[in-house]
Formats: C-alpha cells, sequence, structure tokens
C-alpha cells in the first residue's frame, strides 16, 4: 500500500462520513455560518464548535453548527439600546 493509496482511502471515508452522518466540511461549515474559513478555524481551535478529524480532512456535525448558532441567541432576540 502506498502513501497516495492511504490518502485517497482517508479522501474517501471523509466523503462518507460528511454525506451518512450529517456533516460538512470546512468550506460548507463556513458557508453555513456565513462566515469565512479563517473564522471557522479560529472557533475550531477556541473549542467553541466541535470538529472531527479524519486524516488531514476536518469535517463539523451540523448539529454542532446549530448547537453553536442557539448559543448565540440571547434572551429577548434583539441588542440593548442604551
Amino acid at each position: 500500500m502506498t502513501v497516495t493509496n492511504i490518502a485517497e482511502g482517508v479522501g474517501k471515508v471523509a466523503e462518507i462520513v460528511e454525506k451518512s452522518s450529517g456533516c460538512l466540511d470546512r468550506q460548507g461549515a463556513a458557508s453555513y455560518l456565513a462566515i469565512s474559513t479563517r473564522t471557522l478555524d479560529d472557533l475550531l481551535t477556541a473549542g467553541e464548535i466541535q470538529r472531527i478529524k479524519i486524516g488531514r480532512k476536518t469535517v463539523v456535525r451540523i448539529s454542532d453548527l446549530d448547537a453553536y448558532l442557539e448559543s448565540l441567541i440571547q434572551e429577548g432576540g434583539g441588542h440593548e439600546h442604551i
């Protein structure tokens, strides 16, 4: 088995995980949140959103993205005016 074969296998596993488990890759997750991939990376590094690593591939569960969005909702649904 060559390194190329291993890399192809990891890529296929990552695609299967994305399709079957409600996961998105970094680009898809950033688009879902309407943020840049850089901002997403910052959130992942800070642990505010959980990630799944498969080899070099990072995927994020949609349920974790939804939980992050829910955590941003403040009671009253608006900003305070001073």
